[in-house]
């Protein structure tokens, strides 16, 4: 601990390059959230976002920038909703940003409805050039995904009622995200309403990610989830010249394969490998298939025999094109 100009013991907060230095005055349960507000500066988001959304500003108390780092802290500190903005009532947070004042929740709400579609677009492109930053060189691994955000009320824009495991019939989103699987770092997202299907929008999703990549279409490999992988967006994939490893789901067709079977190689711990060619229904062409059989002994007896027991072995399948 230093000693402050005024006497008092100061205490200095280190995490990597970012030192904080502070007093018994500011201090806050919230001083994390420090971290997140040099990052902001320090990675010219806040610049930014001033030039982002500078044209919304004209005869308005609140900058729109000030509103969605706002929005930024509500979250990473914790709040599911606008009405949470009570949390952010601190003064020692508003020091920690330089805010003024804490927006009023309708404020929140009429200042994002004038955000437009290229508002938005522009937004992307700061998540995009973090992912740059952070990113090694070499080939790039992407997971896709999608999952479910349940909301809460009749009338929220864009939510509607699908596929919903957490809360049946429920309203929600169902949103695509790819991550780049080295850095952990989010390259990409794309908010779809609830009724969507899961590979709804991918095609056009993953032509997005390959134009903004900054990099060659034959340094990227796509990790697709089961219930993403279609004969169309393989071939878009192959189209562009990226790479791809997609799980596929175990149907007859498949299973019918690998009863058939006859050369394993060994690949350690009880582990087995094999490659076939499939071309599944609504497929332009046959792909490799690989496929790990995995001969684990079940810990707990099961009272019925299991479908895969069949095949004396559980199996993990892919497509790819390595």
């Amino acid at each position: 601990m230093k000693s402050s100009k005024i006497g008092r013991r100061r205490k200095v907060f280190k995490q990597g390059n970012a030192h904080i230095p502070f007093t018994g005055k500011s201090v806050t349960a919230n001083a994390g959230i420090a971290i997140i507000a040099r990052g902001l500066e320090s990675c010219g988001i806040r610049d930014k976002l001033d030039n982002i959304t500078a044209h919304l500003d004209d005869g308005c108390r609140h900058a729109t920038s000030k509103i969605l780092q706002q929005l930024i802290a509500l979250r990473i500190l914790g709040g599911e909703a606008v009405s949470d903005t009570a949390i952010l009532d601190e003064p020692a947070v508003g020091a920690m940003f330089g805010w003024d004042a804490i927006a009023h929740q309708s404020t929140f709400s009429r200042r994002l409805k004038q955000m437009s579609w290229r508002d938005n677009l522009a937004l992307e492109t700061i998540v995009t050039e973090l992912s740059h930053r952070v990113r090694a060189s070499g080939n790039l691994l992407l997971a896709i995904d999608s999952t479910v955000d349940t909301v809460f009320g009749e009338k929220i824009q864009g939510a509607e009622r699908g596929y919903n495991p957490h809360k049946p019939g429920r309203n929600a989103y169902h949103p695509l995200l790819a991550v780049d699987v080295g850095s952990r770092s989010v390259v990409d997202g794309y908010l779809r309403p609830g009724s969507c299907a899961s590979n709804g929008g991918l095609d056009g999703f993953i032509r997005k990610i390959v134009a903004e990549a900054g990099r060659p279409s034959d340094d990227l490999i796509f990790r697709l989830d089961k219930g993403l992988t279609s004969g169309d967006v393989l071939d878009t994939i192959e189209a562009l010249g990226a790479a791809y490893v997609a799980k596929v789901k175990l149907s007859a067709k498949v299973m019918g394969h690998i009863s058939r079977i006859q050369k394993w190689r060994s690949i350690g711990s009880g582990h087995f490998a094999a490659n076939f060619l499939c071309e599944l229904t609504g497929w332009s062409r046959s792909r490799r298939f690989c496929v790990i059989e995995r001969n684990l002994e079940s810990q707990k007896p099961s009272a019925q025999m299991q479908l895969f027991d069949m095949l004396d072995g559980r199996y993990e399948v892919v497509v790819t094109n390595l």
